[in-house]
């Protein structure tokens, strides 16, 4: 697969076009269960280009095989404008703990339904959704499996999941810098998991992830202590960032 540095990529598209843009969203940090009771609102962050402003849909599928496994559990907009750090919080109404997957669709939710008759309790798969990233979160071992994007979005061969980190994680988020994906439960004990369900000290990281309750609005902990020269969404995270110069379009994927 063709591999790009930073360098070359951006001497690349400024000698195509200067009205280049980088297009990418991807969800950055949430709370699957939030400490304590269960509150009306959650906030969720998504990544993508500085200035830029957006518009999506944000749902949960329910991946639970003791429940209605594949459901959409929780339909909410997400929109604003991503600020000079590449970060957009919003908030939506509370998700169903896990297991479930999150989903980032890259439309209005008003335009899904209409579209397609998006709507609660009927399988994602017989929809039809244009799915930028996704994250699946068990809350048991046996869950793992089902919470594979692919399996329930059609058409979607992007997104990860989490292997069982033992509990039900509070707080799923992203390498501030590598983009890789880490987990904290409740309670953290001091642990950090990664997408593999490996565990990890707070002291790899560059600012302390199980600090607090979380880091919306500011940049994650990493585990480097720079960003990685390929221009790509990095780390375990499947979606990539698409550069797009007029009626060019150039997809740089890491190697």
């Amino acid at each position: 697969m063709m591999h790009f540095s930073a360098t070359k990529a951006l001497s690349f598209v400024l000698l195509i076009s200067t009205t280049c843009t980088v297009h990418g969203q991807l969800i950055n940090e949430y709370q699957p269960n939030p400490p304590g009771g269960d509150p009306s609102n959650v906030q969720v962050e998504l990544k993508g280009t500085p200035g830029q402003s957006f518009t999506g849909c944000f749902i949960s599928i329910e991946c639970d095989l003791l429940t209605f496994a594949g459901n959409v559990d929780r339909i909410a907009e997400v929109s604003g404008t991503f600020d000079s750090n590449g970060l957009l919080v919003d908030t939506i109404p509370d998700l169903e703990n896990p297991s479930h997957i999150a989903v980032l669709l890259d439309a209005s939710c008003a335009s899904l339904v209409a579209s397609t008759s998006l709507s609660t309790g009927s399988p994602a798969s017989s929809f039809s959704l244009p799915a930028l990233d996704a994250i699946g979160v068990p809350d048991s071992a046996g869950d793992v499996s089902n919470c594979i994007p692919s399996n329930h979005i059609s058409g979607f061969s992007g997104g990860n999941h989490f292997a069982y980190t033992g509990d039900e994680p509070r707080l799923v988020f992203r390498d501030g810098n590598t983009n890789d994906w880490y987990a904290i439960n409740d309670p953290d004990r001091g642990v950090v998991y990664d997408i593999n369900g490996a565990s990890h000290d707070p002291s790899e990281f560059d600012t302390d992830p199980t600090a607090g309750t979380d880091t919306f609005g500011q940049k994650n902990p990493s585990t480097t202590t720079s960003a990685p020269t390929d221009v790509s969404a990095g780390g375990n995270g499947d979606p990539h960032f698409k550069v797009s110069c007029g009626f060019f379009d150039y997809l740089l994927l890491s190697g």
